[in-house]
């Protein structure tokens, strides 16, 4: 399984001008973008699954899968994803590689959108120029179809987006394969056989709200500063810290 799959959502989307949006079906797409956006961005103690899947583009052909769960509040997240872990709060992003027993500790603002799976789901997402943006409706769900400009490592995205509770039920990402590692950390996009762009899906369920308390993101559970440095709590005690970054 993929240690470091979840950096898939991590491409920088910053920097082009903004778009003009004349048709009337992009600008209904982007208004219904924005107000997703929003919903994520205040959830309140919001908790959901995942099931991550990858294809090859051309002959469909399944590459892995990888499955996790996710806790949301405001601006904290912990993510748990196959062997990985991810906890963000106000003062520290915490990574934890359960196969190699790290802890990898950076300065909250030091990482922009450390691993959130959701992270793609940002207006800034619609600064990129030459966009093409649709809406389209199933007997479930809203699509938003996000089509990029050539040369680019992201071909398509599409959110699919619940008509009852404005939640993300799938994401499709049609994607460069050499944005994601194997076991053997090699690009995908470099073994033999594969397409250049792999088709990434992920579903999206089981959103609960309050079911866990503030203090599922406090770094205090998984280490203390001290003197000279961090150390692991007796939880973590097998694990060796990394300091990210000069400003810990």
């Amino acid at each position: 399984m993929r240690k470091y799959i979840i950096g898939i959502v991590l491409i920088s989307l910053i920097g082009s001008p903004f778009i003009s949006h004349a048709q009337s079906n992009e600008d209904s797409a982007i208004n219904i973008f924005k107000e997703l956006c929003t919903k994520y961005k205040n959830a309140d103690h919001l908790s959901f699954r995942l099931h991550y899947s990858y294809r090859n583009e051309i002959n469909q052909r399944p590459l892995d899968s990888l499955m996790g769960n996710v806790m949301i509040n405001k601006n904290d997240y912990h993510v748990q994803l196959g062997n990985t872990e991810i906890i963000h709060n106000s003062n520290y992003n915490i990574m934890l590689f359960k196969d190699d027993s790290l802890m990898y500790l950076t300065k909250s603002d030091s990482v922009k959108t450390v691993s959130n799976p959701v992270s793609l789901i940002d207006t800034m997402l619609l600064k990129i120029k030459g966009l093409n943006i649709f809406l389209s409706k199933n007997q479930w769900n809203q699509l938003i179809t996000i089509n990029f400009p050539a040369g680019m490592d992201y071909k398509q995205i599409i959110f699919f987006i619940d008509t009852k509770t404005g939640y993300l039920t799938k994401t499709k990402y049609v994607l460069k394969a050499s944005l994601i590692e194997n076991n053997n950390h090699t690009a995908l996009g470099t073994s033999k056989g594969l397409n250049e762009w792999v088709i990434v899906e992920t579903i999206l369920n089981h959103y609960q709200n309050n079911t866990f308390g503030d203090n599922e993101f406090d770094d205090k559970k998984y280490f203390t500063k001290e003197e000279g440095g961090y150390r692991t709590t007796s939880a973590y005690k097998g694990y060796k810290i990394f300091e990210g970054g000069t400003n810990l």
